[in-house]
């Protein structure tokens, strides 16, 4: 994780998907960050799929003027099974350690997950998260 930013004491990984066959784009909840968070930890975990894998996370803000959702953090697509983890915080530097990708910057009230499917296969998946403080 980026210099002075951690996992909240109190927190847990909050479930955003449970696991299960997809073939298509899954777009999150609209969520409301906590006040305290700088920042979040997202975590694609992809278990099985058929034929080829391609999902690529996005993590999005709300901008209430156009009244749309932006990508704050739109990763590579993965294009196999494994646990990924994503990380949108002030400081957050480049992937390692266990973090596919990174990027500095804060998050803001209003946001998102989406996993957006490259293929019709069927991919079988969780989405997890956490916030930073």
């Amino acid at each position: 994780m980026p210099a002075n930013t951690q996992v909240f004491p109190d927190a847990v990984f909050q479930v955003e998907r449970a696991s299960g066959a997809l073939s298509a784009t899954y777009t999150g909840n609209i969520r409301t960050a906590d006040p305290a968070a700088r920042g979040v930890a997202v975590v694609l975990d992809l278990t099985a799929f058929v034929t080829a894998a391609s999902l690529q996370v996005a993590i999005e803000v709300f901008d209430a003027n156009s009244g749309k959702f932006i990508d704050l953090l739109a990763a590579t697509p993965v294009a196999a099974t494994g646990t990924f983890m994503y990380i949108v915080a002030p400081g957050a530097t480049a992937a390692g350690g266990g973090v596919t990708k990174s990027v500095s910057a804060w998050l803001t009230q209003t946001w998102r997950i989406r996993v957006i499917a490259g293929n019709g296969n069927s991919h079988t998946y969780s989405v997890s998260f956490a916030y930073l403080g």
